[in-house]
């Protein structure tokens, strides 16, 4: 993942964020890893559900036709986002949100 901010002048830029798809592989091995050794939760018994990252959430915003910050303002959107199968691959915790 990579990411820069372009300036358009001194008080003004733009932040690009950069994602391939051997990213987001590495982000979906890493949550089929915890999964595997049923690493569900953290050491205050809290569900580890899933791992994502801001390109991926924004896609499914835009698949919603939600924004962003819609998403992040209204829990049940991250819920249905967590639920979604198209997702899975970020699961960690498998079972319903």
């Amino acid at each position: 993942m990579r990411g820069f901010i372009d300036y358009t002048n001194e008080h003004d830029g733009t932040l690009y964020h950069a994602v391939d798809k051997a990213d987001l592989d590495t982000v979906a091995e890493h949550c089929k890893a915890l999964r595997s050794i049923g690493a569900t939760k953290n050491t205050q018994g809290d569900w580890h559900a899933m791992t994502a990252d801001a390109f991926t959430i924004q896609q499914w915003c835009d698949r919603k036709g939600i924004t962003f910050r819609e998403f992040m303002q209204d829990p049940k959107h991250a819920t249905n986002f967590v639920n979604d199968p198209d997702n899975a691959a970020f699961r960690v915790h498998t079972g319903r949100v």
